[in-house]
C-alpha cells in the first residue's frame, strides 16, 4: 500500500492586506524605489516609483500614506507612465483623476486609470514636511518609510536617502530590512535591494550632523547617546533571539531525525522488511480468493477485486452472467452462502438483496443521491470485508492505521520543521534540507515495513508470476479467470481471446459468450464506483466568506483596484 512516493512540499505564505479589493486582482508590484532628499529645514522632497505587472483588467492604484510622526504631507503629485493625474474632491470614475480620502492620520489615494493585463510605471512626488529632528548634539530620522499594509510584497524594494551635507552617518533598519541592506557613503544611505514581503514594514534611523538641518526647529537636550543605547539594545535582542531561534532549529532537527528514525526501526523489527521471500508459485493463488490477489498486489482491494470475486462466483456456478444488449445480466442461481467466504456471501446479499436477476448498468445511480450512497456504502463494507478476512487468515498485519498516521506524521512535522528552519532566517539552510531529506528517507523506509505476513507475500508473488505468465491452455484461463479480472488482465485476456480462438476447443463459449464480458464487467464496476462516489447531494449547501485586517503607523503602503 506504501509503494506510492509522497511527493509534496508546501509552505504557507500569508498575505496580510488591509487595502481593499486588491485580493480580487492578479498583479505584483516588481520594482519599488523611494529617493529621500533632506533639506536644511527637516523636510524632505520624496519621489516613490512603483512598476506594477498585471495580468488582469483593472481600475487603477490604491496607496496609503501616513502622516502620524510628521508635521504632514504638501505638494502631493501622481504620476502613471509619466502622465499627471488629475486631481478630483471625489472619485467620478473619471480617466486619470484621483481622489483622496483621509481617516485619522491615513491618507487613501485612489487612482483611477484603468487597464488590462500590463505594466503600469506609478510615481508620487511630495514633500514630506518635518522628517528630521534636530537635536543639540545630532540630527536624527526615525520613520517607518515603508508601512505594512502593501497589499502584494515591493520586489526589489529600494530606499536611498540623500543629505545636503558630506559627513559621518550612522544608518540602522529594523523589519524587513536589516544591518545587511544598509550601504553608507558621505551624504547618501542607500537600503536594499531586497524585497519587503507583504505585511512586513521598513523603520530606518538615521543619526548625522546637527548643522545639515540648521533650518530645523531645534529640540532641547542631546539624543546620540540614547539612540545608539537604544540601537545596541534592539541588536542585542536581535542578537539573543537569533541565537535562540538557531538552537531551537537543531533541538527539533535533532528530535525529527531521531524520534521517528526509531519509530520506523520499530515497525521493520516488528513487522520485517518487504521482499524477503522470493518463492513463488502461481497455483498457490488457488487457495485463496481472487480478490485476495488483487489486494495483496496493490495494497488495498478495489473494483477490480469486487470484479474478480463476481467473476469467482461465475466460475463456481453461484450466479450466471450473460450479455444483454450492450449490458451484463447476473442471474442468481444459488442463495445459500454458507460455503463461501463473508466477502463472497456478502456481495451475494447486497448485489441480489431484492431480486435474483440484476443487470450491471443498474448499479450505476444516475443522479440519485441516496441510490449512489447506498452503493458506495455496500461497496466499502465489501473492500473492509476483504481487508479483515486477509487479517483473520493471517495474510496481513494489522498495522495500516499505524504505517498510514505515522507517514502523515512524517510529512507534517517534516514540512513544518524544514520550512521553519529555512524561512525563519538566520542560515541553516544545509540544516533545513537534512530534515526535507530525511522526511523522504523515512517515508521510503517505512515504504518497506511490511503489510503481509510470510504466506501474504508469498501470495502476492504467486500474484505477480501469474501476471507475468503466458495463458498456456483453456484449462488455465479457466482456473484463473477470476484471479486475471481481479488482477485487471482484461486487455490480456482480450488479446488472447482475439488471437487464439481456435485453442480453446473444450470451452468454445468463452470466446462465444464473454469475449467482450469480462472487459465489460472490469471497466463498468469502475465506472460505477466513481460516478457514484461523485454524485453530489442535493441538500448540500456551500458559504463563502472573506475579511481583512488593519494596521497604523508611517509608511502606508501599496495596492490596486
Amino acid at each position: 500500500m506504501f509503494k506510492r512516493v509522497f511527493l509534496f512540499f508546501m509552505l504557507l505564505c500569508l498575505s496580510l492586506s488591509v487595502l481593499p479589493a486588491s485580493a480580487d486582482l492578479d498583479y505584483s508590484i516588481t520594482d519599488y524605489s523611494m529617493d529621500i532628499l533632506l533639506l536644511p529645514d527637516g523636510s524632505a522632497e520624496v519621489t516613490e516609483k512603483l512598476v506594477y505587472d498585471f495580468d488582469d483588467d483593472y481600475n487603477g492604484i490604491l496607496s496609503q500614506f501616513d502622516t502620524d510622526g510628521i508635521d504632514g504631507i504638501d505638494n502631493f503629485r501622481v504620476f502613471i507612465d509619466g502622465e499627471e493625474m488629475t486631481y478630483v474632491d471625489s472619485m467620478e470614475y473619471e480617466n486619470n483623476t484621483y481622489s483622496v480620502t483621509e481617516t485619522g492620520s491615513i491618507s487613501e489615494v485612489r487612482v483611477y486609470s484603468p487597464g488590462d493585463s500590463d505594466i503600469r510605471t506609478v510615481t508620487y512626488e511630495y514633500t514630506m514636511l518635518g522628517l528630521a529632528r534636530r537635536y543639540e548634539d545630532a540630527g536624527m530620522i526615525l520613520r517607518n518609510l515603508i508601512g505594512e499594509n502593501s497589499a502584494v510584497s515591493l520586489h526589489d524594494a529600494v530606499i536611498t536617502v540623500r543629505f545636503p551635507g558630506n559627513g559621518k552617518i550612522q544608518a540602522f533598519a529594523h523589519g524587513g530590512m536589516d544591518i545587511e541592506s544598509i550601504t553608507v557613503y558621505d551624504n547618501a544611505v542607500l537600503f536594499g535591494p531586497k524585497t519587503v514581503y507583504s505585511g512586513d514594514s521598513v523603520e530606518v534611523r538615521l543619526l548625522f550632523p546637527a548643522e545639515w538641518i540648521s533650518e530645523a526647529p531645534l529640540e532641547k537636550g542631546a539624543i546620540m547617546q540614547s539612540a545608539l543605547a537604544e540601537e545596541q539594545r534592539l541588536m542585542d535582542e536581535a542578537a539573543r533571539r537569533a541565537y535562540l531561534l538557531r538552537i531551537a532549529k537543531y533541538i527539533s532537527a535533532a528530535a525529527y531525525i531521531v524520534l521517528f528514525t526509531l519509530s520506523t526501526l520499530l515497525m521493520m523489527k516488528k513487522y520485517g522488511v518487504k521482499g524477503r521471500l522470493k518463492e513463488a508459485d502461481f497455483r498457490r493463488l488457488t487457495a485463496w480468493p481472487a480478490a485476495f490477489a488483487q489486494a495483496a498486489v496493490s495494497g488495498a482491494p478495489d473494483t477490480d477485486a469486487l470484479s474478480g470475486t463476481l467473476m469467482e462466483l461465475v466460475t463456481l456456478s453461484r450466479i450466471r452472467m450473460e450479455e444483454e444488449q450492450k449490458d451484463l445480466r447476473f442471474t442468481l442461481i444459488d442463495r445459500n452462502t454458507v460455503d463461501l467466504h463473508p466477502h463472497q456471501a456478502a456481495l451475494v446479499e447486497w448485489l441480489f438483496a431484492s431480486s435474483d436477476t440484476i443487470l450491471l448498468s443498474e448499479l450505476n445511480a444516475g443522479s440519485d443521491y441516496a441510490r449512489a450512497q447506498e452503493f458506495e456504502k455496500n461497496y466499502n463494507s465489501y473492500l473492509n470485508q476483504v481487508t479483515e478476512e486477509m487479517i483473520t487468515h493471517s495474510l496481513k498485519y494489522r498495522n495500516d492505521g499505524l504505517r498510514i498516521s505515522l507517514n502523515a506524521v512524517f510529512i507534517l512535522l517534516g514540512i513544518v520543521i524544514g520550512g521553519f528552519i529555512l524561512l525563519a532566517g538566520e542560515g541553516e539552510v544545509i540544516l533545513g534540507c537534512a530534515v526535507i531529506a530525511a522526511m523522504f528517507f523515512l517515508i521510503f523506509l517505512m515504504s518497506k515495513v511490511r503489510a503481509l505476513t510470510d504466506e501474504g507475500e508469498l501470495l502476492q508473488n504467486a500474484a505477480n508470476l501469474l501476471l507475468a505468465e503466458p495463458i498456456a491452455s483453456d484449462e488455465a484461463l479457466l482456473a484463473y479467470l477470476p484471479y486475471y479480472t481481479a488482477l485487471g488482465m482484461t486487455e490480456p485476456l482480450i488479446e488472447k481471446f482475439s488471437k487464439s480462438a481456435d485453442d480453446f476447443q473444450s470451452a468454445p463459449y468463452l470466446y462465444g459468450g464473454w469475449y467482450y464480458s469480462i472487459h465489460r464487467l472490469s471497466s463498468s464496476m469502475h465506472d460505477t464506483h466513481y460516478h457514484n462516489a461523485s454524485v453530489p447531494d442535493p441538500n448540500a449547501s456551500s458559504s463563502h466568506h472573506s475579511g481583512g485586517g488593519g494596521s497604523n503607523g508611517g509608511g502606508g503602503g501599496h495596492g490596486a483596484w
